[in-house]
């Protein structure tokens, strides 16, 4: 297991947990602080990914942008789309990276 899958998996386990939070009705002050532990964590598991490890490298990006937006981070959500898009994505996950640039208004 490579360091960015390791990365990843800690940071799924964030995103359930806050979910979990959610559903027992925490604050969203505690939920969102989950979201930022995984957002931290996505980001360093996509920025350790292979360059030429299609489509896992965009993915990774993809998967650091989505906490990203959910924290209000729109410029470091804004840069992990734009590393995301540099290599060759395959067009599906390409059209998702896109989609957060909408939906962050650039």
């Amino acid at each position: 297991m490579t360091d960015s899958d390791r990365l990843h998996r800690s940071a799924m386990g964030y995103v359930s947990e806050a979910n979990h939070l959610r559903a027992c009705g925490e604050s969203e002050e505690t939920v969102k602080s989950m979201k930022v532990k995984a957002f931290r964590l996505e980001k360093l598991a996509a920025l350790y990914s292979d360059e030429g490890l299609e489509p896992t490298r965009s993915e990774l990006f993809r998967n650091a942008a989505s906490p990203a937006v959910e924290c209000g981070d729109y410029k470091d959500a804004k840069k992990l789309v734009a590393e995301g898009l540099k290599g060759n994505p395959p067009e599906k996950i390409a059209d998702k990276l896109r989609n957060f640039l909408i939906k962050v208004g650039v």
